[in-house]
């Protein structure tokens, strides 16, 4: 009778096993690594923290400020837009909506939903 070699020996298994280890210890040091979100202040705070790169908003937000006559005017009515808009359902869902109706603005070549230049208004000013 011949004798059968087994399915698994220990060093594959050990082998394996290191390198699951080392792989997640290599994906938790990229997360630790990575900027953290980034949080808004100021007094639309609240609202801009709805979107996870306030920083980048802010750059969009600043090339539709730049089109508008009254700048005062133009962030107080997307202040007031962006508070309804988002009082009865959550960013997403009203990005979905914006974009179905056609609710849309252009900035420099980009289109957003109206509701997203709304926000990126409000982490300019």
């Amino acid at each position: 009778m011949s004798r059968r070699e087994p399915l698994l020996t220990r060093r594959p298994v050990l082998a394996g096993l290191a390198a699951v280890v080392a792989a997640v210890a290599a994906g938790i040091g990229i997360d630790l690594v990575q900027p953290k979100h980034k949080r808004a202040t100021g007094p639309y705070a609240g609202l801009v923290n709805n979107l996870d790169d306030p920083d980048s908003a802010a750059i969009i937000g600043t090339a539709i400020l730049a089109h508008a006559a009254n700048k005062t005017a133009a962030i107080h009515e997307a202040a007031n837009f962006a508070k309804d808009r988002l009082k009865s359902e959550t960013l997403s869902s009203a990005l979905t909506v914006d974009a179905a109706q056609g609710f849309l603005t252009e900035v420099n070549g980009w289109v957003i939903p109206i509701t997203l230049g709304a926000l990126c208004v409000l982490a300019a000013a």
